[in-house]
């Protein structure tokens, strides 16, 4: 109605100072750990328990990391957590069912990152901006995925295979019917491409994910509508960048080739006006997302960016 560009499309979770306590008193020997949210109350978005409990192992044992459990008090989620920590070797702390909402929310905010399957508390993870490790079967990703609340522009696309947005990873295997938006396979309640997601693919995603944290961030900017040498090279920076493990960001205008190519290469997209040197509007927009996204270093390549 206003058009004005959109910077900011995160949303917040808030709790209560009481919520706040007892997630803190819940964790406060604990030291780093992982949060896994394991179960949901639709069954057939539920990995195989043998493979879960090996998750849990690889954290525990392998990360040496603690590894706290939760799920809602709702019977089948309990049931299917009891048959979880049959298999496991390692002690997690298990508070399943026992938490509210709210205290899971607080409890969240203090994990390294979340490993869920398609549910709720995966949402409340990137609304305070903890990294997701999230398993995608029959449900669509470019729909349901979880969200980095620092980006306004969605990477993510109707297929299977490993995903990013921002911070978050989904897992989907690659067969053709992933996603099929049945309820399992047939609609049977028992989903195929989740019981047969591959371990050393989780394993990696979860280091991956620990990982980024320590990256470099480069924010690189462009002011032209174009598709040219200059934008091309761009682009190839910035994939060249990110193989040698360096977290790349673009900024540009709206209606710019150089947009839809970097978001065709996964790349992280912030939409800006440039509409001058003197542009006061921008100026402040950006100094914002550097701070907000921890920006260590801005590459500028036209001279409208530039001047801002």
């Amino acid at each position: 109605l206003l058009n004005l560009p959109i910077n900011d499309k995160g949303l917040d979770v808030h709790w209560s100072g009481k919520d706040d306590i007892s997630a803190r008193e819940i964790v406060k020997d604990t030291g780093k750990f992982i949060h896994i949210h394991p179960v949901s109350q639709c069954m057939y978005k539920c990995i195989n328990d043998k493979i879960m409990a090996q998750v849990i192992d690889y954290c525990e044992l392998e990360l040496k990391t603690k590894v706290v459990l939760t799920a809602a008090p709702v019977d089948q989620e309990l049931e299917r957590i009891v048959n979880i920590l049959k298999y496991t070797k390692s002690k997690p702390i298990d508070l399943s069912g026992k938490l509210t909402l709210l205290e899971a929310s607080a409890l969240n905010k203090l994990a390294q990152m979340l490993i869920v399957v398609d549910t709720a508390i995966m949402h409340i993870a990137t609304a305070n901006d903890v990294p997701v490790l999230a398993f995608f079967g029959p449900t669509a990703v470019d729909n349901w995925g979880p969200w980095d609340k620092a980006l306004t522009e969605t990477t993510y696309q109707r297929k299977g295979g490993m995903q990013q947005h921002g911070k978050h990873r989904v897992l989907m295997d690659n067969r053709e019917c992933v996603p099929c938006s049945q309820t399992g396979c047939n609609n049977s309640g028992v989903s195929d491409c989740l019981n047969t997601l591959n371990l050393d693919l989780i394993k990696e995603n979860i280091r991956n994910t620990l990982n980024e944290k320590k990256k470099i961030r480069v924010l690189h900017t462009e002011w032209s509508d174009g598709w040219g040498g200059q934008e091309i090279r761009i682009i190839n920076e910035m994939l060249a960048l990110r193989e040698k493990g360096v977290e790349v960001f673009l900024a540009c205008r709206d209606h710019a080739v150089i947009k839809q190519k970097a978001l065709e290469n996964n790349i992280q997209v912030f939409i800006l006006p440039f509409r001058g040197n003197a542009d006061f509007k921008t100026l402040f927009a950006l100094k914002g997302l550097i701070k907000k996204h921890s920006i260590d270093i801005v590459n500028t390549h036209s001279g409208k960016d530039t001047w801002v």
